[in-house]
């Protein structure tokens, strides 16, 4: 997997340093009006273990914040090639990130405290698995 990720020094925000390959890719940046930001990324059960490891420093962290605090919606599901999808959807002021179309790879900068809130969403199961577990 060529695609990188790393905690910034001081801020402690999450870094993935986005390099197009099978393993770990961005599908899609949508920026809308009302001034969202909407990211769709794409990886492999490998991919999944990799940004799992890399956010476990998140999950012991203690964050303090406020109460009128806007967490990004995340959407983790998983298809039936053992695929994941994460869209996440951000305020425009919450995320920085940069994109070369030309070679395909970018940057994305999460604040530590969606970063936590990610790194809890992706130790659970995908959305549609949980559906699926309470059918049976």
């Amino acid at each position: 997997m060529k695609t990188t990720f790393e905690i910034g020094k001081n801020s402690k925000s999450f870094i993935i340093n986005l390099k197009q390959d099978e393993e770990f890719s961005l599908k899609s940046i949508d920026i809308n009006v009302l001034q969202f930001i909407i990211f769709e990324l794409k990886f492999n059960e490998n991919g999944l273990n990799k940004i799992r490891k890399a956010l476990e420093t998140y999950k012991s962290m203690e964050l303090e914040t406020d109460s009128n605090y806007h967490f990004p919606y995340l959407k983790f599901t998983s298809t039936k090639r053992l695929e994941y999808k994460l869209e996440i959807i951000f305020e425009i002021d919450h995320c920085d990130f940069y994109f070369d179309i030309v070679n395909r790879e970018g940057t994305l900068i999460l604040k530590k405290e969606d970063a936590k809130y990610l790194q809890k969403k992706l130790s659970g199961s995908p959305e549609n698995k949980q559906i699926e577990k309470e059918k049976i």
